[in-house]
């Protein structure tokens, strides 16, 4: 069985554990803002490399949203409409939408980032996000993000 690993938008197959290790270990993980050198995690799908490579391609709104459900791990609709200074909800799907695609590029389901709870109070629609277990569990790993200095 090849174990296939994600190297920017190309994989590399390897025959065996080993020469997958060597070739992680090996890569030039100096240029990763979020990848610890010395260490390969998984949680789920999400190796800190594929993270890596993820939370690059996001743009400042999405990465704050995000940052603000694995602060919190959950939060309103409103909550984040406000973070991102955005007026409605459909701004908002538009960056969750992006969050989206964005995951999908690097071969993760969207519920695997985040997911949607919809609740209706007194005919009232409110909306809630919450993080994903396993993207939590990668975004700790990495101490993502990394607290205000």
């Amino acid at each position: 069985m090849p174990y296939k690993i994600p190297f920017g938008d190309k994989i590399i197959e390897c025959d065996t554990w080993e020469e997958a290790k060597r070739v992680i270990l090996d890569q030039d993980t100096e240029e990763g803002e979020f990848l610890p050198a010395d260490k390969m995690r998984q949680h789920g799908s999400w190796t800190d490399i594929r993270l890596d490579q993820f939370l690059h391609r996001l743009g400042p709104d999405q990465k704050k949203i995000l940052g603000i459900l694995v602060n919190q791990i959950r939060a309103t609709a409103e909550d984040l409409r406000n973070a991102v200074a955005v007026d409605s909800n459909q701004a908002l799907a538009g960056i969750m939408s992006g969050i989206s695609k964005q995951a999908m590029a690097v071969g993760v389901g969207a519920r695997e980032v985040f997911g949607i709870e919809n609740r209706r109070r007194s005919g009232v629609l409110s909306k809630s996000f919450f993080v994903a277990p396993e993207f939590l569990a990668a975004a700790h790993a990495v101490r993502w993000p990394t607290p205000p200095k």
